[in-house]
């Protein structure tokens, strides 16, 4: 134990001297926490405390990350303030301020870089002279920054371009602020450096490219540019492809946020180029047209762009659904009073199932559906009707005919219902009747006719009388059945 000490925490009331050499030739250029660090540890010096205090102590105590509490001791060697004694655990040992004042020894230090110097003094330009300040603080750069000689070379010739650009002198404070940004952004390579400049001019390129192409005099805000970095940055977008989607922008005063809706489009399809959007945006507007005329074939008064409509279309096209067919099974389907997706849904699922959802299959149908209809309209002139067969009447001749019946006697039948109420049910039963008679011909139907067998069979088949069959009531009667 030392022989004389201050009671537990007295020093909390007590002066550590601090040498105004440090205050007016070390502080000033010096960063604020740096300063922190190195008055904490003088008086730490001056009154050390009860346990062995770490930097990782030291930087809770100053609330500051341990990395920038050995960054802050790194500073005051190179300026010989402190000595580094041991890097792990942290030791360092406090110097005299008056070694900080030694020319020599600070010049050994600026002399190391001097060819950089005089590169960068042969860069500025004769109008542009580097004090001694000036050349600490391209010393920083390197050895505080971590800046190689080459990204230093690069970040001047750019400050310079830059300010000769907007018609100003470059200065240090300038050029000091970007080095600390490049810093910050780890561009301590003269490769990352410019292809971080290479990034930056493509983004304001693209800025003032939009600008224009919108008729908007002004210059690029940092909104604009933030938008522009995330498309050609973030998103990987293209410039062309960008240029495309402002082609499908319809907004009376187009604007970077109305853009922004249409690349997050492209970013979330995978487009990147300026073909990839062309192909993108054709195949969106075919989809649309397809869209568009189905649903006028289906007789539906929906919007196109509704959820629903959108949904099932592109679960048809996913699932290989053709268009043609797709529009056609939608005629169809109005032709028999529908215009319900739900149906047209059900109806596709069913003849894909089958093997049916092909154009060819469904216009033979069709074909095969006028000529029952035109075969069917003949009836109906028996009849004395004058209007035109229902599809659900055409569908029945077909089922009449495919049953085995004969167009001769079907005639022969209808002939026969011609009194009757509800001819269509009528003539079910009497071709049934005479199917299990085994009557094929209207000569053989003709003399079934007698008193005693048409007797019976009247009293069979109820004579005007008879309620509709079931299916008639049903608007998709023989709807699956193939042809």
């Amino acid at each position: 134990m030392a022989l004389v000490s201050h009671p537990v925490k007295e020093e909390m009331f007590l002066t550590t001297p601090v040498e105004n050499l440090f205050i007016h030739e070390a502080m000033g250029a010096a960063p604020g926490d740096y300063v922190k660090v190195y008055l904490f540890g003088l008086m730490l010096c001056h009154y050390p405390p009860q346990k062995d205090m770490t930097a990782a102590d030291m930087a809770e105590a100053l609330n500051l990350p341990v990395e920038e509490v050995r960054k802050a001791f790194d500073y005051w060697a190179r300026r010989h303030l402190v000595e580094i004694l041991q890097e792990d655990p942290l030791q360092v040992s406090y110097l005299s301020v008056q070694q900080h004042l030694n020319e020599a020894r600070l010049m050994d230090g600026l002399y190391r870089y001097e060819p950089l110097f005089h590169k960068i003094t042969a860069l500025l330009g004769p109008e542009v002279s580097l004090s001694r300040s000036d050349l600490e603080r391209i010393f920083e750069w390197m050895e505080v920054l971590r800046l190689e000689e080459d990204a230093v070379l690069t970040l001047v010739e750019h400050c310079v371009l830059s300010c000769r650009e907007k018609g100003r002198r470059v200065s240090m404070n300038y050029m000091n602020k970007v080095a600390a940004a490049w810093a910050q952004r780890g561009l301590t390579t003269a490769e990352a450096a410019t292809e971080y400049l290479r990034q930056e001019d493509q983004i304001y390129q693209l800025c003032r490219e939009l600008l224009r192409r919108w008729s908007l005099r002004r210059a690029p805000t940092q909104d604009d540019l933030a938008y522009c970095q995330k498309w050609l940055i973030t998103w990987s977008l293209e410039a062309g492809a960008l240029y495309q989607a402002c082609q499908r922008m319809n907004a009376a005063k187009p604007n970077f946020r109305y853009l922004d809706a249409l690349a997050q489009e492209l970013h979330e399809a995978g487009v990147r180029t300026a073909p990839q959007a062309v192909d993108f945006y054709a195949d969106r507007d075919a989809f649309a047209e397809e869209l568009k005329a189905v649903l006028k074939a289906l007789g539906y008064f929906g919007s196109y762009q509704a959820e629903l409509p959108q949904s099932l279309y592109r679960q048809w096209k996913q699932a290989g659904y053709p268009y043609d067919a797709i529009l056609m099974a939608a005629r169809q389907l109005a032709r028999r009073g529908s215009n319900r997706l739900e149906d047209l849904d059900a109806r596709l699922k069913t003849l894909a199932s089958q093997g049916r959802l092909h154009v060819e299959d469904m216009t033979r149908e069709e074909d095969a559906l006028r000529g029952w209809g035109e075969a069917f309209g003949q009836l109906l002139s028996l009849w004395e009707e004058d209007r035109p067969p229902r599809e659900s009447e055409s569908r029945r001749y077909g089922r009449w005919l495919r049953e085995g019946f004969s167009p001769a006697l079907i005639r022969a039948a209808a002939e026969a219902a011609r009194n009757a109420r509800d001819k269509l049910p009528y003539m079910d039963k009497l071709l049934a009747a005479w199917r299990e008679q085994g009557i094929r011909t209207p000569q053989e139907a003709q003399a079934a006719q007698r008193p005693a067998a048409a007797s019976a069979v009247n009293a069979d088949l109820h004579f005007g009388h008879e309620r509709p069959a079931p299916e008639e009531n049903d608007p998709f009667q023989d709807w699956d059945t193939p042809v």
